[in-house]
C-alpha cells in the first residue's frame, strides 16, 4: 500500500480551496504548497493511504497574522 501526503490550501483572502499535487513526504508537501501559492493561505496536510484508501489530517499550518 502506497502512502502519499497531500496539502489542501485555503486562500485567506477569497476562501478558495485547492488540492496540491501529492508528495512523498509531509515536508515535501508543505514546500510544494509554499512554492506554488502567492496569497496568504492556511494549509492542511493529509496522509493518504493507497488508491481510494483512508485519509488522515497530520498537520495544520495557519497563515501568519497580518493586516489584510
Amino acid at each position: 500500500m502506497s502512502k502519499l501526503f497531500q496539502t489542501l490550501t485555503v486562500n485567506v483572502l477569497t476562501g478558495s480551496t485547492y488540492w496540491q499535487k501529492p508528495q512523498e513526504t509531509a515536508k515535501d508537501a508543505v514546500l510544494h504548497a509554499i512554492k506554488r501559492t502567492k496569497n496568504p493561505t492556511d494549509m492542511f496536510i493529509y496522509e493518504v493511504l493507497g488508491t481510494g484508501g483512508s485519509i488522515e489530517l497530520v498537520k495544520t499550518i495557519l497563515h501568519p497574522k497580518e493586516d489584510l
